[in-house]
């Protein structure tokens, strides 16, 4: 069974996300409960493969924007966490691309839109398992999970595959690597290609990436990764 942890100030809210997913989802999940942050961070609530999580929180400095803090300390230490999360408010939507989120919900969560987050959170665990870019490389056939891949960079007659702290090479061309890609990723440059899935900006030259590398952006290709950036984190929100 998968693990479900759903965090949120408010007793009540738990209750009823628990009581809605158990009615959507029987027998999915085993559950962890937190009532803020101290309450998450002693019962362990991070081993989770789905984590709802409620945006305001009281975090360390007092500030109500904690369940983005410590959603963004978990997706660095296990990525393939789903995070969903919730509230009240707007003025934090901005903000919450850091921890990759699957999905937003306003408050109060309505069965019907929690439904729909839970059933993108799974199909994309269960995508996620089996999707793999593979190479081959002298007698060796190397996969490596999609959503690790952090971009590719072409380098003379050799591509580079970078994830976070290493890089894999491998004889290709950008265009055929380019036809093995869903559409996350996107041709930003001659020479690179980058995983949508890890961008958290985009300045005029280039795009910055969840682990603080930069990857440059040709001039001809700035509106068409502009337009599909702004898509592909557009449906993550509702």
């Amino acid at each position: 069974m998968l693990k479900c942890t759903i965090c949120d100030d408010n007793s009540q809210t738990v209750s009823d996300i628990h009581d809605m997913i158990c009615r959507l989802f029987p027998d999915r999940f085993v559950y962890k409960f937190a009532f803020g942050t101290d309450d998450f961070e002693d019962n362990d609530c991070a081993d989770c493969d789905v984590l709802i999580i409620d945006i305001d929180l009281d975090n360390s400095d007092g500030v109500d924007s904690g369940g983005i803090e410590i959603a963004g300390r978990i997706k660095e230490n296990k990525p393939d966490v789903q995070v969903i999360f919730v509230s009240a408010f707007h003025e934090y939507a901005q903000d919450i691309f850091r921890a990759d989120p699957v999905y937003y919900l306003q408050k109060p969560v309505s069965e019907s839109k929690l439904k729909v987050a839970v059933d993108k959170a799974l199909s994309v665990l269960e995508h996620d398992h089996n999707d793999k870019f593979t190479y081959v490389s002298g007698s060796d056939i190397v996969s490596i999970p999609m959503r690790e891949i952090l971009f590719f960079e072409s380098d003379k007659r050799r591509m580079n595959a970078v994830t976070n702290g290493n890089k894999q090479s491998f004889y290709s061309r950008v265009k055929d690597v380019e036809t093995e890609l869903d559409d996350r990723f996107i041709r930003c440059h001659q020479s690179f290609i980058v995983n949508m899935d890890h961008v958290s900006s985009m300045r005029k030259d280039n795009l910055l990436l969840d682990d603080g590398s930069a990857v440059p952006v040709s001039q001809s290709r700035r509106k068409e990764v502009r337009i599909a950036l702004t898509k592909h984190l557009g449906r993550k929100l509702v």
